[in-house]
Formats: C-alpha cells, structure tokens, sequence
C-alpha cells in the first residue's frame, strides 16, 4: 500500500498549523510557543519587534486581495532577509508582524529597527 500522497497530506497539514498561509512565515500559534520556550537565561536579553502595515485594508478594499498579498509577500522578503536564522519572524494576523530577537540588547533592536525602515524605503511596492 502506497501511502505517499497520505504523508505529504500529513506534512501539509503540520507545516499550515505552524505557518501563515499567504507569507510562508510562522503564525501566531508558533510565535506564541516560540516565546515561551525562549524565555530562559541563555537567550537573554529577548527583544520583541512589532509592527503592522499601514493601508493594508484599503488597498485589500481598492485594489484586491491579491493586490493586499501581493504587498505582504514584498514585506515579508524584506523581513526575512534582514534577520540571522535564529530570529523568529512571524506574521500574527492581518497585517501584524512580529519578529523575536533572542541575545539582543534593545539598543541593537533599535538599530536593526533603524536598518528595516531603510530598507522598506528603498523598495519598491507599487509594481
């Protein structure tokens, strides 16, 4: 008995209980528990970035939802490609983000902050 399609089924099924649909990030469910299991001493200090898209709803209500996904997945590459591997970047819901930053001082936050509003000035949203 071939049970491929049923474990890729499976697979599916687990990577979606932990990921945003639209991004590929993690969710809120998986931030959620992320937080948890970093808070100890060896991942400290903890930083927390948040954030959300400003307009998302009106261009979702002029332009579309696929217009509205369209700018997440933009944002979502600019925010992946600004953090080390260990960062947790997860899309809460709608348009909230929020991004955990284990062994980073606030100060070092506030420059990684700094580095991503550059970066989203320099690129491109409207094509």
């Amino acid at each position: 008995m071939d049970i491929t399609e049923s474990k890729k089924a499976q697979e599916q099924i687990e990577y979606l209980s932990f990921h945003d649909p639209v991004t590929g990030l993690y969710n809120r469910m998986f931030f959620d528990n992320a937080l948890k299991r970093i808070d100890n001493e060896k991942n400290l200090p903890i930083s927390i970035i948040y954030g959300d898209v400003n307009g998302l709803k009106l261009i979702n209500d002029i332009y579309g939802h696929a217009k509205g996904d369209e700018l997440l997945k933009k944002i979502t590459k600019v925010l992946t490609n600004a953090f080390r591997d260990g960062d947790i970047v997860a899309r809460l819901g709608g348009d909230e983000f929020a991004i955990l930053l284990p062994n980073t001082k606030s100060k070092d936050a506030k420059l990684i902050i700094q580095r991503i509003k550059n970066e989203f000035s320099a690129e491109d949203i409207g094509g």
